[in-house]
C-alpha cells in the first residue's frame, strides 16, 4: 500500500533529520535542548519513535496480512496526534511550523481513513 510507505518515509524521514540535527529541528518547534537530558529525550522520541513508526509502517506494507492492522493503527495514531495538536493551539498558540504539522497530520489522518472506508468490504 503506496500510503502505508509514502508517510512511513515521510516520518523516517523526519526521524533521521531529528537525530542528526537535533538542535536546528527542535528549534523550529520552538523548542530549546539546554541540557543534556533535554536532548535524550527529543532525540529518542522524535528520533527513535518516529524510526519506530516508519519502519513498521513501511515493513507492514509488504504483508498482507499486517496491512489492515497497520493501517488502523496509523489512523488511530495520526487522528490522536491531530486532536491533541489541536487542543494545544487553542490553549497556547502557535507558530507557522506548528500550523504546517496540523496540516500534514490532518492529512494523514485522512488518508488512512479514506483508505479504512474504500476496503471496508475486503476485511
Amino acid at each position: 500500500m503506496m500510503v502505508l510507505r509514502l508517510v512511513g518515509f515521510i516520518y523516517c524521514t523526519s526521524a533521521l533529520w531529528c537525530l542528526v540535527f537535533p538542535e536546528l529541528s527542535s528549534s523550529g518547534l520552538g523548542l530549546h535542548l539546554t541540557t543534556a537530558s533535554a536532548k535524550v529525550e527529543f532525540i529518542s522520541v522524535y528520533g527513535g519513535l518516529q524510526m519506530g513508526l516508519g519502519l513498521a509502517m513501511i515493513v507492514s506494507s509488504f504483508n498482507p496480512k499486517l496491512l489492515i492492522g497497520a493501517v488502523f493503527f496509523s489512523f488511530i495514531f495520526s487522528s490522536i496526534l491531530v486532536v491533541v495538536r489541536v487542543g494545544s493551539i487553542l490553549f497556547f498558540g502557535a507558530n507557522e511550523m506548528i500550523w504546517s504539522l496540523l496540516f500534514l497530520e490532518l492529512s494523514i489522518s485522512m488518508l488512512f481513513l479514506w483508505y479504512l472506508i474504500k476496503n471496508r468490504d475486503k476485511y
